[in-house]
């Protein structure tokens, strides 16, 4: 399947979870989310708004989004073909679209007054302008999202779209694409970041390579200059950080104070005072004079703080008439170069825990494979929903349920088990658990951005994980359901009750909970989910919904109602000022329970039952024929005989014995007989049918790395299974 069918099909599955969306709607919010996931935004408001100007300056905008300490304003607009695959977008329809954009910043945020209505999420923008971030904003960032293949965003001149005085203003104007291919970089997590010196700074960069023996890594020193590493983070901000770290950085950027007094009073000894940086890359490519032409696959392990100080430092002394001579700025660095090889993710999460970083980093944060979102996985495939009969999915890695279903034998039947409508994502589980079934009510936290809640919940993993067993899994889901229910009786657009359902809703169920809390009662989801839902009239659920959304705008409406919802003071303002006997008439008409607490369930035993088993049920499910799997080993194959001699494969000779020792080909590949789990389990057993501890914790190692392994070769660009 291409990735634009592929994408079709994502919108398509958009449509169904939400069917006030249309075709252009659903793709923005893919691409948005896309954008989350990797930190590259913080969170996108979903804004449409078109107006046609004659004379062919019509006005158009999809979405935004404000970074979190409120100095990046992000602007999005999207460019979708529903019809036409091979598309494209030249440069003059590139800026056409951009100057679309860029009037709205002009004739609609910027003005003190526009024609909008007040509901309107764009007035709002407008008042959050004026009254919070207008003498804050150092960067605005116009984003174009098109399934259609697209000029660069290099190409792109920004003098020809924004005004002679936004252009040589104090605040950076940014432009970046995101079309067809770099969507499909995205879907498949493989965002590589690479850096042409020569694009950010007008002078040699050299490095010194000391040859160290190694075929899989190589490293090197460098100096550099501080221009540099300000361009570079002007462009690609957080971006430029290793992923799992990126996590764990605080994305409200905190100008450190010495550093910010040595680049505007001592510029010239950042060199002496400064720790330096420690950064990753694939490859360095050097120029014929042996300076550097490009950083392939840039990324900051240690030292994000210092970069985006540099950065942000240097914006803020242009406000206060300071001067920072980047010229005179220059920063130790130390670069690893990690080879072509799937193992370069794991090399590099290693050396992010192994240095010295400024915020501390603890070894179980930086686990991308997090045991509790895997047992919720395990979960989904084993407690089938009795009234539908089939299960909800939960997708524990973004793309995992297209892949699944793209992979399975037979597509029908997988979607009449797992339904897209019944999928429920990461950031589904992070709102849920602060308004809903966590251990404290927060609804506060749940209408943050996706990237603050998860950063939240991961620290609750480790102990949920020691409660999940069937109880706890229904519970969630019937929550997911409810949760559901009402966001589909708020609506969206035209028809909706307001401008407002994310607030709503997180607020709505949170108060339900508090109520019921007082009388150590809670909402029955369990019952809930029995049932598929609840029984209760449209117009009930409506009139509450509707109070709900005039009480927030009451009370926390002060043009930036957004912003207010996620301080706690507006959750203790909301729950004084609310009217128990709106929430007391509503109860009656849902099913409620005790309060009590899940019984922890063995861990181990949970695992040895289910979580290999289904890991080892989803890879033979994938390569589900002997010639699929003929494709995956000649694959393999083919890279490792190509690349192997000057150390730039993706795989080694331990990887594909790794897949032969579990799929077990024959010597023509013409069939094979793939393990199951009851088999690697046999090899745990004495003579007597018992598990013998010290085996099971090896073999649990070892699937582990097999399942590492095995997602690794499914994201190959290369390997065509479908």
């Amino acid at each position: 399947m291409s990735f634009y069918a592929t994408l079709r099909s994502l919108i398509e599955e958009k449509i169904i979870n939400d069917s006030q969306l249309n075709a252009e709607s659903a793709f923005c919010e893919i691409v948005a989310d896309y954008l989350e996931d990797s930190s590259l935004i913080t969170e996108f408001t979903h804004s449409p708004y078109f107006k046609e100007v004659q004379g062919s300056k019509n006005l158009k905008i999809d979405g935004f989004s404000i970074n979190e300490n409120e100095t990046v304003l992000s602007l999005f607009i999207a460019s979708y073909d529903n019809i036409n695959e091979e598309s494209k977008l030249n440069l003059k329809d590139v800026e056409t679209i951009f100057k679309q954009l860029y009037r709205v910043l002009n004739y609609v945020i910027r003005p003190n007054e526009n024609e909008l209505p007040k509901a309107n999420v764009l007035s709002a923008l407008s008042t959050e302008y004026h009254k919070g971030i207008k003498n804050n904003i150092v960067k605005i960032e116009f984003y174009l999202f098109t399934n259609c293949t697209s000029v660069n965003k290099k190409e792109v001149d920004a003098s020809k779209i924004i005004t002679k005085n936004d252009f040589d203003s104090d605040i950076d104007f940014n432009f970046r694409i995101y079309d067809i291919k770099e969507l499909h970089r995205l879907h498949k997590s493989d965002q590589k970041l690479d850096i042409d010196v020569k694009d950010y700074y007008g002078k040699p960069i050299n490095v010194l390579k000391p040859e160290i023996g190694s075929s899989s890594y190589g490293t090197a020193i460098a100096i550099l200059p501080g221009e540099f590493l300000y361009r570079i983070y002007s462009d690609f901000g957080g971006r430029l950080l290793e992923s799992n770290v990126r996590s764990f950085l605080s994305a409200r950027v905190k100008v450190n104070q010495g550093i910010k007094y040595t680049l505007i009073n001592a510029p010239e000894m950042f060199l002496a005072y400064n720790n330096g940086l420690c950064v990753t890359v694939s490859e360095i490519i050097l120029n014929d004079d042996n300076s550097v032409q490009t950083f392939k696959n840039f990324q900051i392990v240690n030292g994000g703080q210092t970069t985006s100080s540099i950065y942000f430092a240097t914006q803020d002394a242009k406000k206060t008439n300071n001067v920072v001579d980047l010229s005179r700025v220059n920063v130790m660095t130390k670069i690893t170069e990690i080879r072509r090889n799937i193992d370069a993710v794991k090399i590099q999460s290693t050396i992010a825990e192994n240095s010295n970083l400024q915020n501390a980093v603890k070894q179980s944060d930086l686990s991308s494979n997090e045991e509790y979102l895997i047992n919720l996985h395990t979960c989904s495939k084993k407690f089938r929903n009795p009234t539908s009969n089939n299960y909800h999915y939960f997708e524990r890695t973004r793309g995992q349920y297209q892949l699944e279903k793209n992979l399975s034998k037979n597509q029908s039947h997988f979607l009449n088990l797992f339904p897209t409508s019944q999928k429920i994502e990461k950031a589904d589980l992070s709102i849920l658990f602060y308004c809903a079934v966590g251990n404290v009510i927060e609804p506060f936290v749940s209408v943050q951005s996706a990237e603050k809640r998860y950063k939240l919940i991961r620290d609750q993993f480790e102990s949920e994980n020691k409660k999940i067993g069937e109880e706890y899994y229904v519970n969630m889901i019937g929550a997911f359901i409810f949760y559901k229910l009402l966001k589909s009786k708020y609506g969206q657009g035209k028809n909706a009750v307001g401008r407002i359902r994310k607030n709503v809703i997180a607020y709505s169920v949170a108060l339900i909970q508090k109520y019921l809390s007082k009388s150590q009662k809670t909402l029955d989801f369990q019952t809930v989910w029995r049932n598929n839902g609840v029984e209760i009239s449209e117009t009930i659920i409506k009139e509450f919904l509707i109070y709900i959304n005039q009480l927030l705008l009451q009370n926390l409406d002060d043009g930036r109602l957004d912003e207010a919802c996620k301080k706690k003071d507006s959750w203790e303002k909301i729950v004084k000022k609310v009217d128990w006997g709106k929430i007391d008439s509503l109860i009656k008409f849902l099913p409620v329970c005790e309060m009590k607490k899940f019984k922890r369930s063995s861990s181990q035993d949970f695992d040895a039952d289910i979580k290999y088993k289904l890991l080892i049920d989803e890879m033979n499910k994938m390569i589900h024929s002997a010639a699929k799997y003929k494709i995956l080993h000649k694959r393999i194959q083919n890279e490792i005989e190509t690349y192997k001699q000057d150390g730039m494969s993706l795989y080694s000779r331990r990887h594909l014995r790794l897949m032969v020792e579990h799929f077990r080909p024959n010597i023509k590949l013409m069939d094979y007989d793939p393990m199951t789990y009851n088999l690697y389990l046999l090899q745990c057993r004495n003579k007597n049918g018992e598990i013998i501890k010290k085996k099971f914790s090896d073999l649990k190692n070892k699937l582990d790395e097999l399942y590492r392994v095995f997602n690794a070769i499914m994201k190959d660009e290369l390997l065509e299974l479908e």
